[in-house]
């Protein structure tokens, strides 16, 4: 089996979210809501993002937390799993979507205020295949061998994570994970269907990142890969960078992508993604997390807890001080002066200078 991510890989070396106990006590994480957390806030969280004005993170455990005062206070929101939480996604302030292990996906119609299950890993190992399967039957047998590989990946049970979850509006979103899984859905994730037709990656790369940039969408991923949604034909279509490592994410704006990865590895396009040049970054260390702040710099975040501003063309990155001590594994913009960091050691907002 290929390696999945370094954020996975945390995950592993923290704790699954399936519990280890003798078969009288287990609980599935899938059937067993998120107990309340003593400082909730203060907890390992993986993912950031804004609802409206609201920000929201996510983390271990199915733990999910929110702020109604920009960041000086926080509570946790109820949650029917107890499975990790990787991603979360907002394309307005009233409507998300948040994923992550056993195949999970949660969404809300509040604001973050309540959540309810989508799907899980064993809804999609029966609609999936199902899926492929009666396309098949149909005469599409080039569908063969993905209909083969999502066998594979569900023969263990349910237990493939999603690593990222993007919707670009209250209706249209996908979800990417690793050995290539991709699912999208039309309709707010009433229905989700899996999408690994839609995307040019024969040799199923990890899938580690999806983001929504100035009107497109692209995927990073393994081996120095990354996808550009082509909308004409609703196919997602690899660009090289030139680089042979792991993509953790994406960010930027109209004029500027920062793809980045291991040891301070940032790479940049000003044309969409059709050419990419290596920038200068301060340390090798891991960059976990990206965001475009509204001034047009790019910020990114590392795994060593330091904190990147770009320069220029984003053609290098200069560090800032941090503030707080942890591992970041997220980084969004709360206005043009504030930054929220999420990390291993819960949620920080910093003031930049």
């Amino acid at each position: 089996m290929k390696p999945l991510t370094l954020i996975t890989c945390i995950l592993c070396s923290l704790g699954s979210s399936v519990a280890i106990a003798s078969p009288n006590s287990f609980r599935d994480p899938l059937d067993t809501p998120a107990v309340n957390a003593f400082a909730p806030a203060s907890q390992s969280l993986l993912a950031a993002a804004r609802a409206g004005a609201t920000p929201i993170a996510v983390g271990m455990r199915g733990l999910i937390v929110a702020s109604e005062d920009g960041g000086a206070s926080w509570e946790q929101r109820p949650t029917p799993v107890q499975s990790d939480l990787t991603s979360v996604s907002f394309p307005d302030a009233q409507h998300g979507w948040a994923a992550g292990h056993d195949g999970v996906i949660l969404q809300t119609n509040d604001g973050g205020r309540s959540w309810n299950r989508q799907l899980d890993g064993r809804m999609a190992a029966e609609r999936f295949t199902a899926h492929y399967a009666t396309r098949i039957a149909q005469g599409e047998e080039k569908l063969g061998p993905l209909l083969a590989e999502l066998k594979r990946n569900y023969q263990a049970g349910p237990s493939l994570p999603w690593l990222d979850i993007c919707f670009e509006d209250a209706n249209q979103g996908y979800a990417v994970g690793p050995f290539g899984s991709i699912a999208r859905t039309d309709d707010g994730g009433k229905t989700w269907l899996p999408a690994m037709e839609r995307i040019d990656n024969p040799d199923l790369l990890n899938l580690n990142a999806i983001r929504g940039i100035a009107g497109e969408l692209y995927i990073a991923a393994e081996r120095g890969t990354v996808f550009r949604l082509d909308r004409a034909q609703q196919r997602f279509l690899r660009a090289g960078t030139g680089y042979a490592g792991s993509f953790f994410g994406i960010a930027g704006d109209a004029r500027a992508l920062v793809a980045y990865g291991l040891r301070g590895t940032v790479f940049r396009s000003s044309d969409g993604g059709a050419t990419w040049s290596r920038s200068t970054t301060p340390t090798p260390v891991a960059v976990t997390a990206g965001a475009a702040l509204p001034d047009g710099r790019i910020v990114l975040a590392t795994l060593g807890g330091m904190i990147w501003i770009g320069e220029g063309d984003m053609a290098r990155f200069v560090s800032l001080a941090p503030g707080v001590t942890d591992a970041f594994t997220a980084v969004t913009a709360l206005d043009a002066r504030r930054l929220l960091l999420a990390g291993l050691r819960g949620a920080h907002v910093k003031k930049l200078p």
